[in-house]
C-alpha cells in the first residue's frame, strides 16, 4: 500500500543523514540511495506473531511482539563482517500505534516469504539494525524496485547528463513496472539538470507508456515533480513541460478503484497538479505549447465534462472552469 510505503519512505529519509560526493561542478541529485548508508535486502523465514498481534494488525493500534527468522540476501551498501553476522538470524520486532511518534517497522503485518529491503543511517548490516528499522520497505513483483535500486547505485557517480540518459533508457526498456524510487529519481534529475541534459529523459517520461511505472510510482512522480516545480525560483523547461504533460496523461486515465490503503492518483491531481498549473505564471506560459493538439483536445474534453459534472464539489467544477482557457481553443 502506498500509504504504508510512502510512511516508510518518509521515516528513513527522516532517520538518515546524507552521504556521498556531488560530482565535480554538479549539484549531487539526492535519492534513496544516497541518503542511506546502509542498504541490504532480506527474506523473512518464519514468523511467530505473540499475543495482541491479531488485534494490532485489524485495528492499527496497540503493540505487537513477533519473532522473525530472516535471511539475509544481499548487501548493497554498508559495513558487513560475514564472520560476526550470519546469513540467517532471529529477531525479536517491537512494533507499536500508540501515538503519532515513530517506531520499528510501523504496522507492516510480516509474513513469511516476504522480501524487505532495509535503509538505514547504521553503518553496519547488523540483526539489531534489522529489528529496529522504522522504514522497511516491501519488495513485490508487482514493481521492480531492486532493479531500479541498483540503476542508481550504478549511475550517482556519473555526471547528470550521463545518470538522466541511463534513467531515460530503463524507462523506454519494456519489463516490469518501475517503483517510486526510479520516479523520485527522474524528477530530481529533470529539476537539477539543464534542459540539454535532461531532453532525453523528458521524452521518455513522456512517451512511457502507461504501465512504465507502478500505481504508486505514478503518484510519487507527479508529486517530486509538484515539489520540484514549486520550490524552483525558475524551474527548468524540460521539468514544468514535463509536469505538465503527465498530469495531463494521467489525469485522462480512468479513475482509480476506491483504495483506503492507497491514495488516489485522480485526487493528488486535482488536489495538487492542477492549481498549481492554474495558479503558476511560468507554468500557464508552457500551457498551449506543451501538449499535442489531440491530447489537448481530450484535456478540454475531460475538463468541459467535470466542470459540467453537478456531482463533483463546487471548488473543483470552479477549477476546471480556470483550467479550460488555459488550454487553448479547440
Amino acid at each position: 500500500m502506498l500509504g504504508r510505503r510512502i510512511f516508510s519512505l518518509t521515516c528513513m529519509l527522516f532517520a538518515v543523514s546524507a552521504v556521498g560526493v556531488a560530482t565535480a561542478g554538479e549539484a549531487r541529485v539526492r535519492t534513496v540511495a544516497s541518503e542511506s548508508a546502509t542498504i541490504f535486502l532480506t527474506e523473512i523465514q518464519n514468523v511467530q506473531p505473540g499475543e495482541g498481534c491479531e488485534y494490532f494488525h485489524l485495528h492499527k493500534y496497540g503493540r505487537c511482539k513477533t519473532k522473525v527468522r530472516a535471511r539475509l540476501l544481499r548487501v548493497f551498501k554498508g559495513e558487513y563482517d560475514r564472520e560476526k553476522v550470519p546469513a540467517e538470524f532471529e529477531v525479536e520486532i517491537q512494533q507499536t500505534i500508540i501515538t503519532s511518534a515513530i517506531s520499528p517497522w510501523s504496522d507492516s503485518n510480516i509474513q513469511a516469504g516476504q522480501r524487505y529491503l532495509i535503509l538505514t543511517a547504521a553503518r553496519q548490516v547488523l540483526p539489531s539494525v534489522f529489528a529496529s528499522t522504522v522504514g522497511p520497505l516491501l519488495v513485490t513483483d508487482q514493481e521492480d524496485m531492486v532493479g531500479d535500486l541498483e540503476l542508481i547505485l550504478n549511475t550517482e557517480s556519473l555526471t547528470q547528463h550521463q545518470q538522466a540518459s541511463a534513467v531515460a533508457a530503463a524507462i523506454s526498456a519494456s519489463g516490469t513496472p518501475h517503483s517510486y524510487f526510479l520516479a523520485h529519481y527522474a524528477a530530481g534529475l529533470l529539476a537539477a539538470g539543464s534542459d540539454a541534459d535532461t531532453l532525453a529523459l523528458a521524452r521518455a517520461v513522456e512517451e512511457s507508456t502507461d504501465h512504465a511505472f507502478s500505481h504508486d510510482a505514478k503518484v510519487a512522480l507527479l508529486g517530486m515533480l509538484w515539489d520540484q516545480s514549486k520550490s524552483a525560483t525558475k524551474a527548468p523547461e524540460n521539468l514544468l513541460k514535463t509536469y505538465f504533460f503527465m498530469t495531463t496523461r494521467y489525469f485522462l486515465l480512468p479513475p482509480d478503484a476506491p483504495n483506503p490503503g492507497r491514495p488516489s492518483l485522480r485526487e493528488e491531481i486535482l488536489s495538487r497538479a492542477i492549481p498549481w498549473l492554474v495558479g503558476s505564471e511560468q507554468a500557464k506560459a508552457l500551457m498551449r505549447t506543451a501538449l499535442p493538439p489531440a491530447l489537448r483536445q481530450q484535456l478540454r474534453t475531460q475538463a468541459v465534462a467535470l466542470a459540467a459534472d453537478e456531482r463533483q464539489r463546487p471548488e473543483r467544477r470552479q477549477l476546471m472552469k480556470e483550467l479550460l482557457p488555459l488550454i487553448g481553443p479547440n
